[in-house]
Parts: C-alpha cells; structure tokens; sequence
C-alpha cells in the first residue's frame, strides 16, 4: 500500500533538494573562482579555494586535480603529484590536458621514466601540427638527460640558507662582496616597498641585504630606499664592493648601476646603450671592464631571451650589441656571471641538454670565443629551475637560486661547495685477537651503491692490515673487505662532509680471518664428484612448515656464490616476488674437514653472500636473514666426497 506523503514530508524533501542543490552550486562557483586564479598563474589564491572545497567534498576530482597543480607550482611537489595522481586515477578524463600534468609532477618527483610514458600519451591527444608538441618533446628529452646525470652525479654539496633568507616567497639572484660577508640577494617578500601584489599573488621585488657574523648570516634588512623601488629591483652583480648592476622594471624592464658613496647608495643610473625598448633582465661586466653581457628579447625571433655582449667605447657608452656564440637556444637563456681571471662564462638557459626547467651552464673562453656550454649536472641541477649562480671571490664556493625539495617556498637561496678529498685511514682487525690483520692478501674495496662512476671505486691493499686512500667526502659508501675470491666483511660507512682537523677519517673493520694454514691439512681427491640433485621447491608447497631448496653448492673452503647457481637463486626471488607473505632464514653449512672455528666462519659467509645476492636482486632485507650452522646439520655420516658436497649448501627456511 502506498503511503499518503503528508506536508511535513513534503516540505522536507524540498528542502533537503534545496540545500543539496545550493551546495552544487556554492561547490561550482569556488572551483570557477579558483580555476580563474590559476589561468593567471595565481597559485597563491587559487589553493585556499580548493582546500575550502575539499574540506566539505573531499572527493571532489576537480578539486583535487587544480590543488594538485596549485602545490606543483607553490607548496610542496611531493603533495602536488599525490593530489594529480590521485585525481588522475580516479579519472583520466579530469581535465583534458590530464595527461601533461600527471607528466609534469612526475617529471619533478624525478620518476622520469613515468613522466615519459605520460608526456607520450598526451602526445597522442594533440594534433600533428599542434605547437604545443614542441613543449612536451622537450619535457621527454629532458627527462632522458636527467636519467643520465643522476646516474653520475657531481662532486657537489647544495645546502638551503635557511629561513634567516629564505621565505615562503620567491628569493633569488645572490651577489657577494669580495670579503664573501655581505649578501645581496632578491625577494618578493611580503615586506617589499609598496607592499602591493602583482598579478601572480606575489609582492613586487625588493633586494635585501645580510651581512655574515661568526659563519652565520644575519638578519634582513632593506638595502636602501634610493635602489629599492615600489616596482621591481632586482640585483644583478657586485663590483668592488662600490658598484651594483642591477634591474628595474621601468618601461618593459632595463639595466641600471647604482654607486656607492660611504654608507650610502646613490640613485641608480640607466646604463646607455644596453637598454632597449623589450625586455633585459640581468646583466654582468666583464673582469677587465671591457665588455658588458646582458639578457634581452629584443633580437629573439620567438620572444625568448638570450645573451648578447656589448664593447666599452672610450666615450664610456657601449657600442653595438653581439650574440654570444654557441650559448643561445630558442628557449631563454638568462643569469650571467664570469669569473673573475675572465675564462669561464657561467649561465641558466631552459634548452641544450637540460634536466628540466632553468639549468646551470658552463663554457670555456678560448681567447676567441666562448665553448659549447656543459650542463653542471646533478645535484647542482635538477628537474625544476637552477639559476642565477654566483661565485665567491676566492671561487670556492658558489651560490644559486632553485626550487627543489626542502625549499621554503617558491625559489630559495643556495650555497654550493664542491665536495672535499679526505684521507681515509683504518686497519683490518681479527675479530679473535683484536689487532691488525698480519697479512698483505686483504682488499679493501670501496664503491659508492649504485655509483657507475669508476672515479668513486678504490681498491686498498693493506700492509698489515692497514690502510689508506683519498677518497670524497659527503659519501655513503660500500665496504668489502676481500681475499681471494671470498668476501670476509661488508659494511656502509659515511664520509661525513666536514672531517675532524687534519682533513682524516678513521675506520677500522672488523673480520673472521682465515689462516692460510687452515686449508693445508685438507685431502686432495681427484675424482669427480657429481653433485647431489635435488628438486627446487614450487609454489605448490610453499604452505608447508618449511621449505628447504638444495641447489646450491659450494666448493671446498670458497664462500663466494658460482655462478652456475644462479638460476636456482633467481628461482627463490622470483617466489619472493610471487609471495610477498613469506619470509626466510638462509642458513649456511659446512663439511667437516677443517676446525670447528674454521666451518663456523664459512658456513656465516655462504649464507651471507646468498644474502647479498637476493638483496641486488631485490628481495627486501626486512624479509631475509642469514645465519651460519657450521656442521650442525649433515647428510649421511659425512665422511665421502659425495656427503661432503651435499653438506657445503645453504638452505632456506621459512620463518
């Protein structure tokens, strides 16, 4: 029977639609305002309208993709590529440029081989003759670069300022006095003068000024209301302490040079014939006076900058501008800084072989002209903006502008100092006796993990167990202590990047050495063992109590895994892979010829260097252990070379 619908429920339902309705609307209306904001690169008002919307409908897919792009540009790109994926994967269809963006944050999250599989699925979206092709193809050949420097990457250590300079704002372009204790540097801090926002959400720039007491830098302060305007200023270079090149955003934007007269900054003056009706953004003078190099657009076909230079007249103005040959890209080339014996031009352009984003270029004057510019690589660079590097006086250290991981906000304020040599100095001590191994056989090898650079790889004889190389500081590295062909020890040790005075590390090692005695008393046999054949365990039992695989075999008195058993070794990591539930012990066995202390030693290192195997092959060390057993668990009586081969194995239990 149907039941009559009184008034009361009547009036409810609609107001229930009402209020369902009017919340769409509100909902809509937020995620239209916010989506205007980020059309004119305003991330900084479009997220709090996002977040707003998420806090009542967090499973609004719009509004999780625009946060996310919103975050990829301002915040945090870690959160900017789990709000894009997230959208992303609830619906591809989010937005019709999907595709780049989930690229995009990929891309800068140093997934790059991701970030390829999507930029080429956006690829297929556009049209052959669409221009924004040219953009995603460059996007792909910078994460094919960045693939390649990460691989090798340079002697660098990059370390953030601090909040002292840094903001929530972007702050950039750092010059340095010649005493490396005065820091000029740009802001759009939310103290500039006028204290007036741009279209962006952004205050206008400003530079600032700190000044560095007991290695530390000291709080702000405005550098001075005569170069500091209610537009943009922005300082470019330092001269002698006395002259700043810097930039006004006065007609499209020009060039100027400020005196300084006492304590005093003077109004900065227009430099003449540089100037032009577009765009100059930086400029540098050249050591010897002679040459000024400056950012324009005005001869770029595509509105892009690029670097051009200009000659020092007598009259004192500067003569017709140059292209700087070999630098420019048809994408923009900008920050110049030159050292100061003149030979090597330092500048960030979006093009040549690029991680992504402004990159940091190096090129070499060869009294002609300058090089085919080098990209500094990792970790100076990265898959976002590098730029506006400067050196110290004494060049041994440098600074920079980037937005990378652990940045305050937009751009922060780097310093960069190449890694120093150290000398590393240990001994190889018996873990029985407790002194330096009496032995010249032992190896120390050092390898950076997953380093492909042979120049990071030493191998140190020992002289009694001691040793002694130059190596990087700032490093993890990899320790083997070898003799033969067996591995006695491994371990990760840190090369801290500030050593103790005298410019050493010391680290001693600890080992199981084996006497070269022990193996003397050992039979010959010339007949050939055949080895015990027994089945690899399959998935079929890998419910039972334990799992024993029995494949793999030793020789007498080797520890080090042949590689004739590595077939049955892949076989148990792809059973790992398979099921992730199960975790082993590996245990290790001897035969028992040799004494006990002997077999107890080789029996842990079998079982340790099947360790290491499935480790590289990617079974997670939380899931495996090792253990040595000695002789505790033998085939038959022990006594045949037939028993003896079965009982130099390893086995697998399941824990």
């Amino acid at each position: 029977m149907r039941k009559k619908l009184t008034l009361f429920t009547f009036s409810i339902s609609l107001l229930l639609i009402f209020t369902l309705t009017s919340h769409s609307q509100s909902t809509n209306a937020l995620i239209r305002k916010g989506r205007r904001y980020v059309k004119k690169e305003n991330y900084l008002r479009a997220l709090p309208i996002f977040e707003k919307v998420l806090e009542t409908s967090p499973d609004n897919n719009r509004a999780i993709f625009e946060s996310g792009v919103c975050y990829l540009h301002r915040y945090s790109k870690e959160k900017g590529l789990k709000n894009i994926q997230t959208a992303v994967l609830n619906n591809i269809k989010v937005d019709r440029h999907a595709h780049y963006w989930y690229g995009r944050a990929l891309q800068l999250n140093y997934k790059f081989e991701e970030a390829i599989v999507e930029f080429e699925a956006y690829l297929n979206t556009l049209g052959t003759k669409d221009s924004r092709r040219e953009d995603v193809d460059l996007h792909i050949k910078q994460c094919k670069n960045a693939q390649e420097m990460i691989l090798k990457p340079n002697d660098y250590f990059i370390e953030n300022l601090g909040s002292t300079i840094n903001s929530k704002y972007s702050d950039h372009s750092p010059v340095i006095n010649n005493e490396d204790n005065t820091l000029l540097f740009t802001s759009r801090k939310e103290t500039s003068t006028g204290n007036v926002e741009t279209f962006t959400g952004e205050f206008y720039e400003d530079i600032y000024i700190s000044q560095k007491k007991d290695g530390q830098w000291g709080a702000l302060s405005q550098i001075g209301d005569q170069l500091n305007s209610t537009g943009h200023d922005a300082c470019s270079q330092l001269i002698g302490n006395e002259k700043l090149v810097m930039y006004r955003s006065l007609r499209n934007g020009d060039i100027y040079i400020a005196k300084k007269v006492g304590d005093n900054w003077q109004k900065p003056e227009e430099i003449e014939g540089v100037n032009t009706a577009a765009y100059e953004s930086s400029a540098f003078i050249s050591p010897d006076g002679k040459r000024i190099y400056f950012a324009t657009n005005y001869y770029s076909d595509g509105g892009d900058l690029d670097l051009y230079y200009a000659e020092l007249q007598d009259d004192g103005s500067y003569g017709d501008a140059k292209e700087v040959e070999y630098v420019n890209t048809p994408q923009e080339e900008d920050g110049i800084y030159i050292t100061n014996d003149g030979k090597y031009l330092y500048f960030s352009s979006r093009g040549h072989n690029g991680m992504g984003g402004f990159d940091i270029f190096k090129s070499t004057w060869d009294g002609k002209s300058w090089s085919t510019p080098v990209n500094l690589g990792y970790p100076v660079n990265t898959p976002d903006d590098d730029i506006y590097f400067y050196m110290s006086n004494d060049g041994k250290k440098g600074y920079l502008s980037s937005y990378r991981e652990g940045s305050l906000g937009e751009k922060d304020v780097y310093l960069v100092v190449e890694v120093p040599k150290v000398l590393i100095v240990g001994s190889v001590i018996d873990n029985l006796s407790n002194k330096p191994v009496p032995n010249n056989e032992l190896i120390v090898e050092l390898t950076v993990p997953n380093d492909k650079d042979e120049k990071y790889k030493a191998k140190l004889g020992t002289t009694g167990g001691k040793f002694s190389n130059l190596i990087q500081s700032n490093k993890t590295y990899k320790v083997c202590i070898v003799k033969g062909s067996d591995t006695l020890a491994k371990e990760e040790i840190v090369v801290p990047m500030y050593v103790e005075p005298g410019g050493t590390f010391a680290k001693d090692f600890k080992v199981s050495y084996f006497k070269d005695s022990v193996s003397a008393g050992l039979k010959d046999t010339t007949k050939k063992i055949e080895e015990p054949k027994r089945e690899l365990v399959k998935d079929t039992i890998i419910a039972t109590k334990e799992i024993i695989f029995g494949n793999v075999f030793f020789e007498k008195n080797i520890s080090k895994v042949n590689k004739k058993y590595f077939s049955a070794l892949n076989e148990i990591v792809r059973l790992m892979k398979t099921h992730k539930e199960i975790a082993l012990e590996i245990q290790g066995f001897a035969d028992e010829d040799g004494d006990e202390e002997f077999n107890n030693r080789i029996s842990q290192l079998r079982a340790n260097n099947v360790f290491d195997y499935l480790v590289t092959r990617g079974v997670p060390r939380g899931r495996i252990t090792f253990k040595g057993m000695g002789t505790t668990t033998k085939f038959g009586q022990g006594a045949t070379e037939e028993e003896k081969m079965q009982n130099r194995r390893v086995e697998f239990v399941k824990k």
